[in-house]
């Protein structure tokens, strides 16, 4: 299932043994917040008392010098340690450093293994965003819409709704053809809603088309949304809570898409926090429409 066990490790841990762990785990933990990779954070300077009883660990390291120390991250700590706060942390980072390792990994393989991830994280934007009609005049909303939005089937329709904006994101933007999907018929991949009616209505057609136009144009950011929608759901497969872990794998996976298109994060952070606005003002002078900046988010 994934889930690490963690066994208990007998080990005598006298007390001022387990403040500096504790004290070794924090340090660690403020390194990677700072940007450290995994080989340098953790490290602490620690006096000649302080190496012989560290030496004793199983779980800690010290650096060729002896003079500094850290828990090693390559290491399993016992079940006495990880029940601490400092503990739980320092195994969500471990974790989110495999999971960062992973999207490197996906980033660098094969073009085809690399669009299938993108796809899935659309999808799973897909699936959480939030579906908001809005309209200028009372009774713009054409009634077929609005029924459908209203419907108790509403939110098992959407999940057909997510695969086929995931699937015409690929192929429109990503270029991503599956020759399986071409030949499998709309009504039997899609088991709740014949979407291709909604997609004729001249408004949302229009404002689909704009959208698409808008990403055809700026296709980093449709590629950098894939990449962290896929980052986050396998930080939930790992069961990363701690929010600090999360984060991480978002500024990394970010830094992955700007070395790919060879720009700065920095700017491609800025892209992606203009999203919203530049989507609104593509539809700002319809009588009716979608929120679309609901859509496209980062979570």
């Amino acid at each position: 299932c994934g889930y690490v066990w963690h066994e208990y490790i007998v080990e005598k841990i006298p007390p001022k043994t387990f403040d500096l762990i504790l004290e070794m785990l924090r340090a660690f933990i403020k390194d990677l917040e700072l940007g450290k990779g995994k080989n340098d954070a953790g490290w602490i300077p620690l006096s000649d008392e302080k190496i012989k009883d560290i030496q004793k660990i199983s779980f800690c390291e010290i650096d060729l010098e002896n003079i500094s120390g850290r828990v090693n991250p390559n290491s399993q700590i016992p079940a006495e340690i990880f029940m601490t706060e400092e503990g739980h942390i320092f195994y969500d980072y471990i974790k989110s450093l495999k999971v960062i390792e992973e999207i490197w990994q996906v980033s660098s393989g094969s073009k085809e293994e690399y669009l299938i991830a993108l796809e899935m994280g659309l999808k799973s934007m897909f699936k959480s965003a939030y579906y908001f009609l809005w309209e200028k005049e009372k009774g713009a909303i054409p009634e077929d819409v609005r029924s459908l939005i209203l419907s108790p089937k509403w939110i098992k329709v959407t999940e057909d709704l997510a695969n086929l904006l995931a699937e015409r994101v690929s192929e429109a933007i990503l270029q991503k053809n599956d020759k399986e999907r071409e030949n499998v018929a709309p009504q039997k991949r899609y088991k709740h809603f014949n979407f291709e009616k909604l997609f004729k209505n001249e408004i949302l057609k229009s404002q689909w088309d704009r959208i698409v136009a808008y990403f055809r144009e700026h296709d980093e950011l449709i590629e950098s949304l894939g990449l962290i929608w896929y980052a986050i759901n396998k930080a939930a497969e790992n069961e990363i809570e701690y929010e600090g872990a999360r984060i991480k794998i978002l500024e990394e996976t970010i830094k992955i898409v700007a070395s790919r298109r060879r720009i700065t994060a920095s700017d491609l952070r800025e892209k992606l926090k203009g999203i919203g606005e530049n989507l609104d003002e593509l539809i700002e002078k319809d009588k009716w429409g979608l929120n679309w900046r609901d859509v496209f988010t980062i979570p």
